[in-house]
Parts: C-alpha cells; sequence; structure tokens
C-alpha cells in the first residue's frame, strides 16, 4: 500500500502504483497555486489527476471543499471511495495556550505561519496589518515561515524586507522553536486562497 501527498506524488505515484498492481492511496492535501489559476497547466494538471485517480483505492482530503472541488471539476465522481481527514494531527497538548506565559504587554500580537506565498494570503494580512497599525500603531505583526524561491506564488525577500522598513510586519524568518514564539502572540492568523 502506498500513500501520497500533494500533486506530483499524487499524479506520478498513483501512476506507479498502478502500473505495478500496488494499491494506493492519494491525499489531497490542498489544492495549491495551480487551481488558482485558469490556463494550460491548470488543465493539465487536471487531466493528470483524473486519469491517475480513477486507478487509487481510496482517495483522501483534509477538507470537503477541496472534495467538492474535484467532484465539481470532474476530477473524480462519487464511485470514488472518498475519506474526508479531520486533520493530519498536531499535539494539542504540545500546543496547548497556558495561562501566565505571555509577557506582561499591552501590545497586541498577531502572527503569520506559513511559506511566503501570495496564494497564503500573505498579501491581506500585510494589508490588514497596514489598515490595523492606523489606527493601533503599537500592535505588532510577525511573519514566520520559509521563502519559497522554487514557487510561481513566491514572495520576493526584497519585498518582505521592504514591508519590514516600513514597520508592516517583522519578518522571523524560519525557527525551529515555534511554540516559543507562540507563547508571545496574542492571535495566530491563518489566512489561504
Amino acid at each position: 500500500m502506498v500513500f501520497s501527498y500533494t500533486i506530483k506524488p499524487c499524479i506520478y505515484g498513483s501512476i506507479a502504483c498502478w502500473l505495478n498492481n500496488t494499491k494506493s492511496i492519494s491525499v489531497i492535501t490542498g489544492l495549491g497555486y495551480v487551481f488558482i489559476k485558469n490556463n494550460l497547466l491548470t488543465l493539465i494538471v487536471k487531466l493528470l489527476y483524473k486519469f491517475a485517480l480513477k486507478h487509487n483505492y481510496q482517495v483522501w482530503f483534509l477538507n470537503k471543499d477541496d472534495k467538492e472541488e474535484f467532484l465539481k471539476q470532474k476530477i473524480i465522481n462519487n464511485n470514488y471511495k472518498i475519506h474526508i481527514l479531520n486533520g493530519e494531527g498536531i499535539n494539542t497538548e504540545y500546543f496547548k495556550p497556558s495561562k501566565g506565559n505571555k509577557k506582561n504587554d499591552s501590545n497586541i500580537k498577531f502572527i503569520l505561519i506559513d511559506r511566503m506565498l501570495w496564494d497564503k494570503g500573505i498579501g491581506e494580512y500585510v494589508e490588514a496589518a497596514r489598515i490595523l497599525k492606523q489606527t493601533y500603531p503599537y500592535t505588532k505583526f510577525y511573519l514566520l515561515g520559509p521563502i519559497d524561491v522554487d514557487n510561481p506564488s513566491a514572495i520576493p525577500k526584497s519585498q518582505i524586507d521592504k514591508w519590514g522598513l516600513k514597520g508592516v510586519v517583522e519578518y522571523l524568518g524560519v525557527r525551529n522553536n515555534v511554540k516559543e514564539i507562540l507563547k508571545n502572540v496574542d492571535c495566530v492568523v491563518l489566512p489561504s486562497y
């Protein structure tokens, strides 16, 4: 049994499993930037998905909306063995908020943790920060995560640096101690297309 995640492994892995007579389950973790646009690449990816997934033992989705989009686009149909996962698992005890962890600071602090891609809603987060800082100038907005240069939706480091120089957001880079950073913020923001 082979489990594959993300676009390329789901497509190529499903085809390889079919050719080798091996059961496979594709986990559709998100639609990605390909589904936001409507161009030749989108058409090719949809056709590849349609061909590859029909050979799967099962297709799993992380949310109902993505499943509905695959049905609407006729990439899959109701004959497939479809499952919706209730998440991939986060240790809620490890990331559980505890009282008294936040430093004694009256400034509200927001953080967005993600890859630095336009498709992840980074631009909207920065615009919201810009608007809120006009009324609440001491409010802090942080960005945490890698700059993904290989993605067509990547935000250049120069743009992130400009936002930082203007005092709109502070880019924290990539960190291994996310739990420690979360202790010092009030709100985690997760926008995405």
